[in-house]
């Protein structure tokens, strides 16, 4: 005999679908969080830049060959320091000393600076990581070019003044600023650190890549530029390099020097992630074009110059 009518059965079957649904939407948003937290603390996937050894010699030129982003080490390029924010260590933009006292980097990364004083940045040096290691140095002094647009990116350029670097470390080091032009066809390494937000810093390293770019014509650079940058009109004091999208991965951190045989020729500015084609691109100053800017405003007598030897 069953005391159950037709109503309890409807109920009971209603309840077991509704606590069947219930499990299923906790699985899910289980599942959700599980991943998210996996995205977060997951390293990004980067090859690790090492020097190849004497006994690897025979893969040297198949090692230059490889564009990729790769991890790399601040003793390689010790010239490069991070523009962090001073109270959550996060990353701000990249930048390359310049004398004792001072860090070269690109204008717009420093329109939140007021009245000449950056109190809300400070630069990290000696450091593989933006986040942590090396040592801190407060902003005492900001110098935008009187000329910078923020809408075009004309005289993109700016510096930065500490009291000192400790210059007797191997990890710090003032880099040489090229005496001629970057040419089309050079290559050449530009280094920086990703983008990172205040979890990153929390769950994981923010460690300094490089990646290897060939520098092409104008006329090239403003071809691939249709699209998302169609009003963007390139200068002839900036340029554009391109490389694979094997390299994918790889951000183009603003103020991240462009190293050409151990020279510094330009500065990024910004890249074009580029799904539709064969090659990403990032558009930089030719620091050759404001020696003068630079002689003007850190009373340098002389800047660190060296010629960049031409290999096409």
């Amino acid at each position: 005999m069953h005391w159950c009518t037709d109503e309890c059965y409807k109920t009971t079957c209603t309840d077991k679908k509704t606590t069947i649904f219930l499990i299923f939407v906790a699985l899910v948003i289980v599942g959700l969080l599980s991943f998210s937290i996996y995205l977060v603390t997951k390293p990004i996937k980067c090859e690790v830049d090492e020097i190849p050894e004497a006994a690897n010699r025979m893969f040297k030129r198949f090692y230059k060959k490889v564009p990729r982003c790769r991890e790399t080490s601040i003793l390689l390029y010790p010239q490069v320091v991070a523009i962090v924010e001073n109270d959550t260590e996060v990353h701000v933009c990249t930048g390359v000393i310049i004398s004792k006292k001072w860090v070269l980097s690109v204008a717009h990364c420093l329109v939140l600076c007021a009245d000449h004083s950056c109190n809300n940045l400070v630069i990290r040096a000696g450091s593989s990581h933006s986040n942590r290691g090396g040592e801190e140095y407060a902003i005492i002094h900001v110098e935008i070019h009187p000329q910078f647009n923020s809408i075009t990116l004309k005289y993109d350029i700016g510096l930065l003044k500490v009291k000192n670097f400790n210059l007797n470390v191997r990890s710090i080091e003032i880099a040489k600023i090229s005496s001629v032009p970057v040419r089309p066809h050079m290559h050449a390494n530009i280094l920086g650190w990703a983008p990172y937000n205040k979890v990153d810093v929390i769950y994981r390293d923010n460690s300094l890549k490089r990646i290897n770019l060939t520098i092409e014509s104008h006329i090239i650079c403003q071809y691939r530029l249709k699209g998302g940058y169609n009003k963007f009109t390139l200068t002839h004091r900036m340029l554009c390099g391109t490389y694979p999208t094997r390299g994918g991965g790889c951000y183009t951190d603003a103020g991240g020097p462009l190293i050409i045989k151990g020279v510094v020729g330009g500065l990024a500015m910004f890249g074009q992630i580029c799904y539709s084609c064969d090659y990403h691109m990032s558009v930089l100053i030719d620091v050759y074009y404001f020696r003068d800017f630079i002689k003007k405003f850190t009373k340098l007598k002389e800047i660190n110059i060296d010629r960049i030897k031409i290999v096409h």
